[in-house]
């Protein structure tokens, strides 16, 4: 599979633009343990107890949510059957019995809210299991991967991710409705550990020029793969020489994130200190450690590290075109918090705003959260709270230490709920029409991908599954 980690569209620059979807709250998904990728013929007789398709009729392939479309979302839950003994025959039937008569009631009312099973509970393995998912907006060239193809400007997004056979590969939502790749000639790596994180940086907003993955290889190795811009095949990068470690543990946090600038990779030999990538690993349960690359510099350096954070918890970060950068972690208490540093070359550090510091702001902390979530920011901040299935939005406008949290959360993102121990990934793109899509892709089903749309104009989310090849 391929997996492009969140690239950010032209839309994305920093401002304080907010998605707040009207008439519909989001729902964030979390992350979780994951489970690992197995080959199919290992997983014939999974069953996933926590599928639920009847909040949106899934259809193959991707379509843009009708801005007409009613709101109102149906859901209930599967129930086991009592099936102990002879004698407790009756109550099984009766049991069945009042089951089919609550999924009838559930199905004709507005809106119906179940409580999410605990996480605990899960152990079914799905077609590949559970898998880390990233993505990006990305236009141009896409004829040098999948001939003859061109790609809508309204649904340009390129999805990376685990198969059941182990490798990483990726695929392109071309046009309403049509996915390209994903297949064994679309491999990325073959060495990735079984529920690897993945981080993918896209190059450039708007248009693919290329793109640089990270992931955990299965000697708990920090990897990267880079794109060539003029043969789009894929070959080793250079933080590959750090040989860095990651924390052993079925579910890292790993994040890679643009250094300032607005494009990285085009020119790996240039001048620009203000281009480049910075990468957070997780190497133990409670420290990070921080690398970063400038064009024009030979190697990666470690910067610093970080203690009492949560390893499991992928973090998020936000930093285009702007010479203040932004990154969230959660803590050991399952709280978000905000970290931002300014690297101009031009003010005066002050103690209120000091320079090439990292500073926290206190009053832009989220508590509450699954302690095995991760964390997605671009300008709306997407996480999982403890008490929800669902991926939950909050609007963050950054501003250094005069940044600001929403005081609720904005959204919920629309769709069946996410299975407990899977991981999200978000990507936000301008239509054609002006209106701005947020898509979410998840796991509702251990053995698909399920990728929800909303829209800024509406609110109004519509979900679909992306179709997976199987060889």
């Amino acid at each position: 599979m391929r997996a492009h980690d969140e690239g950010l569209p032209e839309v994305l620059q920093p401002r304080t633009r907010i998605f707040e979807p009207r008439g519909l709250s989001s729902k964030e998904v979390a992350t979780g343990e994951g489970i690992e990728a197995v080959p199919r013929d290992e997983q014939k007789e999974a069953v996933n107890v926590y599928a639920t398709n009847e909040c949106l009729e899934p259809e193959d392939g991707f379509e843009e949510p009708s801005k007409d479309t009613d709101a109102g979302q149906n859901r209930s839950w599967h129930r086991r059957p009592l099936a102990l003994a002879f004698i407790l025959s009756l109550f099984l039937v009766l049991g069945v019995g009042l089951g089919v008569g609550l999924g009838v009631g559930l199905r004709s009312g507005d809106e119906s809210h179940v409580a999410a099973p605990s996480a605990t509970t899960f152990s079914q393995k799905g077609t590949f299991g559970l898998t880390y998912l990233a993505s990006c907006s990305g236009q141009n060239p896409i004829n040098a991967v999948w001939p003859g193809q061109v790609a809508s400007s309204d649904s340009s997004v390129l999805l990376f991710f685990q198969h059941h056979t182990g490798e990483l590969r990726w695929m392109l939502n071309a046009s309403p409705g049509q996915w390209l790749g994903g297949s064994a000639s679309d491999v990325i790596a073959t060495d990735a550990k079984n529920n690897t994180p993945i981080s993918v940086r896209c190059a450039q907003p708007g248009s693919f020029t290329g793109a640089h993955l990270f992931y955990v290889d299965k000697n708990n190795l920090v990897r990267q793969r880079v794109i060539n811009n003029l043969t789009y095949t894929w070959s080793d990068g250079p933080f590959n020489d750090l040989n860095v470690k990651a924390f052993d543990s079925p579910s890292v946090g790993l994040r890679a994130a643009f250094y300032s600038g607005p494009i990285y990779g085009v020119d790996l030999t240039g001048t620009d200190l203000y281009t480049g990538v910075r990468v957070w690993v997780a190497t133990s349960s409670s420290t990070f450690v921080q690398y970063s690359w400038r064009a024009g510099m030979p190697q990666w350096n470690e910067d610093r590290t970080w203690e009492g954070m949560n390893g499991v918890a992928t973090p998020a970060s936000f930093g285009w075109f702007t010479q203040t950068f932004y990154v969230l972690f959660m803590d050991e208490t399952a709280t978000a918090r905000l970290y931002w540093e300014d690297v101009s070359q031009t003010k005066t550090s002050t103690n209120v705003h000091p320079i090439n510091v990292w500073t926290e702001t206190p009053s832009c902390s989220i508590p509450n959260l699954d302690p095995t979530t991760g964390l997605s920011f671009r300008g709306t901040l997407y996480a999982r709270p403890a008490d929800s299935a669902s991926i939950h939005g909050w609007n963050v406008t950054t501003n250094a230490e005069n940044s600001t949290l929403g005081s609720a959360t904005l959204a919920e993102v629309g769709g069946p709920p996410m299975i407990p121990g899977s991981r999200f990934t978000e990507d936000t793109t301008v239509l054609e029409d002006g209106d701005t899509a947020v898509r979410v892709f998840y796991q509702a089903v251990a053995d698909q991908i399920t990728v929800s749309v909303g829209l800024e104009s509406t609110g109004v989310w519509n979900s679909s599954t992306v179709p997976i090849p199987d060889a």
